[in-house]
């Protein structure tokens, strides 16, 4: 059985803030306490976090997003959409 991935919610729970806490922790900004920082750095060690790229990027509005159909009456449409 596969561990699942820590969230920016699980990292919050571990170091006992808020997970806006987290969020300003991971992109480095100025205004947190350096001990509040140590906490959530800690934390997301020892989680194992990463930052899921797909999640940013959606959460964001930079990626982009693709769909693929395998029905044959949806692809033909499809590929005149981007073609």
């Amino acid at each position: 059985m596969s561990r699942r991935n820590s969230t920016i919610d699980d990292v919050a729970k571990e170091a006992g803030v808020a997970r806006v806490t987290v969020s300003r922790v991971l992109n480095n900004v100025q205004n947190v306490r350096p001990e509040t920082r140590e906490r959530v750095r800690r934390a997301v060690e020892a989680l194992g976090y990463s930052v899921n790229r797909q999640a940013r990027a959606l959460a964001s509005g930079s990626g982009t997003a693709a769909a693929a159909a395998d029905a044959p009456a949806v692809r033909p449409k499809f590929a005149r959409q981007i073609s």
